[in-house]
Formats: structure tokens, sequence, C-alpha cells
């Protein structure tokens, strides 16, 4: 896997451990979906002002969000098809860290905990989940992200008996 992380923010440290959190979780999410053609994945981290200008531009939404992701293939029916040695660009993936720590602390986990629940909510996306369509691709990707990150060992808080 190629993973081109671009830290824009300055509000909080980007570590070492950030940085294996966002390959762990990436791949980890990407092995679930048992994808086994190398791809290459853009993660940017960014503040609420920058996420807010990506939304208002590529959304028409005014206000900042959490994460955004930017697919590349139109459907996981055109992952399936595609076959080669050379990596396949998935897509971008935007996550306001300083939404993901305000989440944290409102959803009572760990900061890690939301940034990988951010970064598993956005590879689905990348791989062709969409929870805007109904209520059933809904409940498949809220089951999908429960799934992998129970593999991972991040807990979030305002699980109780399944995804809420």
């Amino acid at each position: 896997m190629i993973l081109d992380i671009s830290n824009n923010q300055q509000k909080y440290e980007f570590t070492h451990e950030m940085e294996s959190l966002i390959r762990n979780c990436i791949e980890s999410a990407i092995k679930a979906e048992n994808l086994d053609i190398p791809v290459e994945i853009s993660v940017v981290l960014t503040d609420n002002v920058g996420i807010r200008d990506l939304n208002r531009e590529y959304r028409g939404k005014d206000d900042s969000t959490d994460v955004l992701s930017f697919p590349l293939c139109e459907s996981s029916d055109d992952l399936k098809l595609i076959a080669g040695d050379e990596a396949l660009a998935l897509g971008d993936i935007v996550i306001s860290l300083e939404k993901a720590h305000s989440q944290s602390i409102e959803y009572d986990h760990e900061f890690s905990t939301e940034i990988g629940f951010l970064l598993v909510h956005g590879t689905l996306h990348l791989l062709g989940y969409d929870h805007e369509i109904d209520e059933d691709n809904e409940k498949l990707m809220r089951s999908r992200e429960k799934y992998i990150m129970d593999h991972l060992g991040l807990i979030r808080g305002d699980w109780t008996d399944g995804y809420q």
C-alpha cells in the first residue's frame, strides 16, 4: 500500500504513533474488505477551517465536518474489474483533527480511537460504501465499521449494544 500523509494543521502534533495508527487503520479496513490489489491512498490532516473550506467547495455545505472522502472509483464493482501490479489510486481522506478531538471528548473515548474510526469510515467510502443512500446501506456500512474497529481494538464510547 502506498500511503501519502499530509499534515496541514498546527494544533495537534503529528507523531510516529499517529502515522502508525493511520497506516494500521487503513490497512485493516482494506484487508477486512478482501481487497488484494496494491492501492494508493492520500490522507490529509487539517483543522476545522480547512475542512470547512473543502466541505463548502465540494459538497456545498458551509460548515466543518469530521471527515471527507474523495473516491476515485465509482463503486466497489469498479475495484473488482481492475487487475495489475501497479497501485490503484483509491482517493483521498481528509480529517479535521480539531473535530476529531472534540468528538473524542463528546463520545468519551480516546483521541486515537476517534481518528481510527474516521480513517475506517473514510476508507470504506473509498471502497464504495455509502451510508447516505438508504437505511440498508447505512446498516451495512456501520456493521463493517464496527467489525473493523473491534478487530483493531478501538472501542468507541458511544457504542453500547451495537453501533449507534
